[in-house]
């Protein structure tokens, strides 16, 4: 098993840090926490390896674009913490299981990528059946907020019981205080929900063949 000593390291949540203070330094929260970083980041590493961290409150604001939604934006800490943890253990473990075209929280997949793969498969097909062609496009209404913690455990489990963070991501979803959703605005809720319908996209490309298909999810962070 992968230990915490090994997973949050201070090197590691440093470099989190890095990462998710980028485009934000100007925040107070940011500038504070960068006041004492290495104290900060100490103190993290030493909560996280001994199971004693607590998540914090999060901070709950609408966003109208493209649609009104509410999103959970939790404290900087948290979100370094999230970082370190979708860096080192929910992105390996969970990316090898994705299909190809799923686009969503995945390095060089963001929307312009998939925007450029839909229009790569419309002009194939095009080419091979003419313009008297169907696209079939969906959307799970609600879709984060209908994710049921249940059946996200229950799959995701197997793929991360080698690393010591089950823990971690039970508090995680502990947090929304239900047993269904997760909140707009966590980084994990990015790999949990673009994992959540893995199965769904296996089945569509293995099963009934879809040639031209892909899925794209929404990017909310803050």
């Amino acid at each position: 098993m992968t230990k915490l000593t090994n997973i949050f390291t201070f090197e590691n949540l440093y470099n989190a840090y890095l990462y998710t203070r980028k485009g934000k330094r100007d925040k107070k929260c940011v500038q504070i926490y960068s006041y004492n970083v290495l104290d900060n980041t100490l103190y993290l590493s030493e909560k996280l390896q001994n199971k004693t961290y607590q998540l914090g409150k999060y901070h709950e604001f609408y966003v109208y674009e493209p649609k009104k939604r509410l999103i959970k934006a939790p404290p900087f800490r948290d979100r370094v913490v999230q970082r370190c943890l979708c860096k080192q253990v929910l992105e390996p473990a969970i990316e090898k299981h994705l299909i190809y075209d799923t686009y969503a929280c995945r390095r060089g997949k963001g929307t312009h990528a998939g925007l450029d793969r839909t229009e790569e498969f419309m002009r194939k097909y095009w080419r091979q059946h003419g313009l008297d062609s169907w696209i079939i496009k969906g959307d799970v209404s609600s879709y984060f907020y209908s994710v049921s913690h249940e059946i996200l455990k229950l799959n995701l489990y197997p793929l991360i019981k080698e690393y010591d963070v089950w823990w971690l991501i039970i508090k995680i979803l502990n947090s929304t205080n239900s047993d269904v959703g997760l909140p707009l605005g966590n980084q994990s809720s990015q790999w949990f929900a673009n994992f959540y319908l893995s199965k769904f996209d296996h089945y569509c490309k293995e099963v009934l063949r879809v040639k031209y298909y892909i899925r794209y999810m929404i990017k909310t962070m803050c």
